[in-house]
């Protein structure tokens, strides 16, 4: 992880921020979305693992013929 990068981001999103409310605003927004990226990361490495889990068990991907 770049820490200029994360530091550029976080300046250039601050320069909307200017009361109180907004920087609530802000908190619950950045809080959904990373709640969401980490759920929707979550049930991707959940399906990959699955299909990695399916092509050991089963190498003929679940065909039996």
């Amino acid at each position: 992880m770049n820490e200029n990068k994360i530091k550029a981001l976080a300046a250039e999103l601050a320069k909307d921020i200017k009361t109180e409310a907004d920087l609530n605003q802000f908190s619950r927004i950045l809080t959904s979305s990373v709640i969401v990226w980490a759920v929707t990361y979550n049930q991707m490495a959940i399906t990959q693992n699955n299909v990695h889990t399916l092509s050991r068990d089963f190498p003929n991907n679940g065909k039996f013929y």
